[in-house]
């Protein structure tokens, strides 16, 4: 008998906690965090170090040809900022950028014979700028990318010995190649690591009358950290 009053009982309150149930307002799951999108421009600060290497030849004379200093390692920090901007099409990312760095890259040699051995070569870069295109392949936040373009540097050669200095500055152009990855750490910042190889079209400097015509070569390694400010980064915001 109570068995039978206690199936009854659930049988009459069932409809009654049917109701009560769907007036309860269902509690949301929590939002899914936004997927990392690419899209968009970026400005920000970069900075590392500048391992040049250095020669020059003879343009002109007797010993044209000849090595008028020998390859000399130029060992520099830089720092600077850079500008630039993304398309994200499924994983792949397009983009340019821009960069403008100051360095102190610097070394100095003798000139080998049959040239004046007591006269001292002395490079100074004082600074190194791009204009590149990338293009990466992104997970989410991770960016691994390529990139390749134009390169521009400044480099101050001073030439001389205990009787005269002469010094001369010119603005080197050529190209640049490389790579890095990039995190999208959160919502409009990322964090970078890049290696670039920049490789200049040899530049004629002196030919005065105290000097050698010759034509300086250079080539950078750079390897820099930098941290951008995305002005459009993540979707769903």
């Amino acid at each position: 008998m109570k068995k039978a009053a206690l199936v009854l009982a659930t049988f009459v309150a069932l409809p009654f906690t049917s109701a009560l149930a769907a007036d309860m307002p269902l509690k949301a799951p929590p939002p899914m965090p936004p997927a990392a999108a690419w899209t968009g421009c970026y400005a920000g600060v970069e900075g590392g170090g500048d391992w040049a290497r250095s020669y020059s030849v003879a343009a002109a004379g007797p010993n044209a040809g000849a090595y008028h200093q020998p390859a000399l390692d130029l060992n520099g920090g830089l720092a600077g900022g850079t500008i630039g901007c993304n398309h994200q099409t499924g994983n792949w990312v397009f983009g340019v950028e821009g960069d403008f760095s100051w360095t102190n890259a610097s070394g100095s040699s003798i000139t080998p014979p049959p040239f004046n051995t007591a006269v001292t070569l002395t490079d100074n870069e004082q600074w190194l700028g791009t204009a590149r295109g990338r293009i990466g392949y992104a997970w989410n936040s991770v960016l691994i990318y390529g990139t390749g373009g134009a390169a521009w540097a400044q480099l101050n050669l001073v030439e001389g010995d205990s009787t005269f200095t002469e010094s001369e500055t010119h603005v080197l152009t050529g190209g640049v190649a490389g790579g890095g990855v990039e995190w999208m750490f959160a919502p409009q910042w990322s964090a970078k690591a890049e290696f670039l190889w920049v490789g200049f079209t040899p530049t004629q400097y002196f030919g005065v009358a105290c000097c050698t015509l010759e034509n300086r070569h250079l080539t950078d390694d750079v390897f820099r950290v930098g941290i951008n400010y995305h002005f459009s980064a993540w979707a769903g915001r």
